[in-house]
């Protein structure tokens, strides 16, 4: 896929320039979702490899298992993030 055909959608068109913090930020939320969401089940998968036989072997597994599992984790914080700073604009938004 093209990269411009992947920005469709993200980024709107010249012709809906009156995008909103909030609406930027659910924008971003979203796909952050998605991001966290690969993250954790590429993580499940990593966990579920079987073991190698060789140790240079068990050594790159673990690896692979700890920076998966820390995107994943990191993702599911962004996640958090994003929300908590939604519902803040949102509560900021209804005081004015």
């Amino acid at each position: 896929m093209e990269k411009t055909s992947q920005v469709q959608g993200i980024v709107p068109s010249t012709q809906h320039i009156s995008l909103t913090v909030l609406d930027a930020l659910e924008s971003l939320h979203a796909h952050l979702v998605n991001i966290e969401a690969l993250a954790s089940v590429a993580c499940e998968l990593a966990d579920r490899l079987q073991p190698p036989s060789t140790r240079e072997r068990k050594r790159e597994l673990i690896r692979m298992q700890l920076f998966v599992g820390q995107t994943a984790r990191e993702a599911g914080e962004a996640v958090a993030h994003g929300d908590r700073l939604m519902a803040s604009l949102k509560r900021s938004s209804r005081k004015a």
